[in-house]
């Protein structure tokens, strides 16, 4: 694949930025060095291992290193491996500030690792660039980008989990609640959902579910539902007779029992 440069037509700026080049770069060697830009540049390095030095400073850069430079800084990219292959997006405007704010890209050149999941985004990305489309894709790719930084995936997964075992929580009395309803809602695989949550919660998702039901329904008998069936249709089983084996499994003993139980504790109370 040959260098892509797309200069941006910027008719209209968005959200207070305006984009200048988004660039795949092959060719280092043949590039001019020391560097020192005029805008803020965003480079993730594809392929290859390297150095980005600034004054006393060297960054270790390879395929899924993110780096953000700000402007009129002068620095030097170094293969040392491998021969370096990258892309960069650079931008402007009065919208900068809030942006390298956000990221934590106070410092005149700051790294980011572990974003080599981006780069199959960023190159399908730039092979779609047309005079016509090259403003919202630059866009895209930036934004996207941005809210990677801003929320790291690992810090996102866990606070999208944590919303996952709230709507189980909330939704445990519905009898269609299951691994692949709640995997579909979610927009998981249901076999890559059932993975997550076994890491997560190191239990399996069904048997999560079925203690949350059990602990429902004997809230409700502590509350005093006496009726089994009731019990087992406020807390999402599709019919008395699985509720009972599930309670029996949990518990130790049937719902009738426990019942009987606590009728008893309550007289002997009172």
């Amino acid at each position: 694949m040959r260098d892509i440069c797309a200069k941006i037509d910027n008719s209209a700026m968005i959200g207070g930025i305006e984009f200048k080049y988004f660039v795949y770069e092959m060719e280092l060697h043949k590039l001019k060095q020391p560097f020192c830009q005029l805008h803020y540049y965003l480079y993730l390095f594809v392929h290859g291992e390297g150095e980005m030095q600034m004054d006393d400073k060297r960054i270790k850069v390879k395929a899924g290193t993110l780096v953000m430079v700000h402007p009129w800084q002068l620095f030097r990219i170094v293969e040392t491996k491998e021969e370096l292959v990258y892309l960069y997006i650079s931008f402007t405007g009065e919208g900068t500030d809030k942006i390298i704010s956000e990221i934590g890209a106070t410092e005149p050149i700051t790294a980011y690792e572990g974003y080599a999941h981006l780069i199959d985004f960023w190159m399908k990305s730039i092979r779609r660039l047309h005079e016509k489309n090259a403003l919202y894709i630059t866009e895209s790719v930036f934004a996207a980008t941005l809210s990677r930084l801003v929320l790291p995936e690992k810090e996102e997964e866990e606070e999208n989990f944590s919303i996952i075992l709230r709507y189980i929580q909330e939704h445990l009395s519905d009898p269609e609640l299951s691994l692949r309803s709640v995997a579909g809602l979610f927009f998981y695989s249901e076999k890559y959902f059932s993975a997550l949550f076994r890491k997560k919660t190191g239990t399996h998702f069904t048997d999560h579910l079925a203690e949350l039901r059990i602990r429902h329904a004997i809230s409700l008998i502590d509350g005093g539902m006496r009726s089994v069936t009731e019990l087992s249709d406020a807390s999402g089983f599709s019919n008395s007779t699985y509720f009972s084996k599930v309670f029996k499994k949990t518990t130790g003993r049937t719902p009738a029992v426990y019942i009987r139980e606590k009728s008893k504790i309550k007289k002997d109370v009172f």
